[in-house]
């Protein structure tokens, strides 16, 4: 089951990506929409997810900058955008979508491991567009 619930996790962290990566602006709306899709990627399991999105983009001017991020699925602010999302940006005019989500597994009562574990997955994505993803 923990296997299975890891997979869920990774696949609704990899979704919630993609569909921010698709849109040209992504709305707070929207964002509550994929967010509430992202919890039934998880079904059957029903433990807490929280997820943040950052843009991040290579500018033609020479530098990095993390664009917006949006925590409309209850995740903290990435103190740390910048440098997950460098790397998936080389070259100038570049810029990846960040996705970071924590989520619990909790474990059957019968188990002698620890009541839940806390996964945390990261996904990259480069918006569809072949543009910055804007955010309003």
């Amino acid at each position: 089951m923990f296997l299975r619930h890891d997979v869920s996790g990774t696949e609704s962290v990899e979704s919630l990506g993609d569909l921010v990566a698709q849109q040209t602006t992504l709305m707070t709306a929207e964002m509550t929409d994929f967010c509430a899709g992202r919890r039934l990627t998880l079904a059957p399991f029903l433990g807490p997810l929280t997820a943040t999105a950052a843009s991040v983009t290579y500018a033609t001017s020479g530098t990095r900058a993390v664009d917006w991020q949006d925590t409309t699925c209850g995740g903290a602010t990435l103190s740390n955008a910048l440098a997950l999302g460098a790397a998936y940006a080389p070259n100038l005019g570049d810029s990846v979508i960040v996705v970071q989500a924590t989520y619990v597994y909790k474990f059957p009562p019968s188990y002698t491991l620890p009541s839940s574990y806390t996964l945390t997955r990261t996904t990259y994505s480069r918006p569809r567009a072949g543009t910055t993803v804007a955010h309003s």
